[in-house]
């Protein structure tokens, strides 16, 4: 099982996005003038965690994606957020199952702003310390009186 990190979750949601919609410039980062439509701009708005349980904590991370249209009508905008329901509410990063979770959407401008969350549960690892240091024993075995 691989470490899940702020930055792997995002990157996951980009290289999903990437592997479900050809044809279709994904970033994670603004895109300059030179990139035509159509194009997802992926943001992490927020990250929260909460500890539950000695090593256990709960983390939320809360998502926008914008997705830039060539032809711009609101028809296809909504068309494409179908899309994004169906691909982010089950998906996989790194051999892991994950569940978009309080999905909705809106247009305005001729761009669909998608949001949604993830939720997951993360173990610390913990830090192998030494249990005692060296000791040593010394014994003697008395026969007799």
């Amino acid at each position: 099982m691989s470490e899940v990190t702020i930055n792997s979750i995002r990157k996951g949601v980009i290289s999903t996005l990437h592997d479900h919609f050809d044809g279709v410039t994904v970033s994670g980062e603004e895109i300059g003038q030179g990139v035509s439509a159509p194009y997802f701009l992926v943001h992490l708005l927020s990250c929260r965690q909460d500890q539950e349980l000695k090593r256990r904590y709960h983390r939320i991370y809360r998502f926008e994606v914008q997705h830039i249209a060539q032809s711009g009508t609101n028809a296809d905008a909504h068309e494409m957020a179908e899309r994004l329901y169906s691909t982010l509410d089950s998906f996989t990063i790194d051999g892991s199952a994950y569940n978009g979770i309080h999905m909705h959407h809106n247009v305005a401008d001729q761009v669909l702003h998608f949001f949604f969350d993830l939720e997951i549960r993360i173990w610390l690892v913990e830090a192998d310390e030494p249990k005692m240091r060296t000791l040593t024993e010394e014994g003697v075995i008395k026969h007799g009186s």
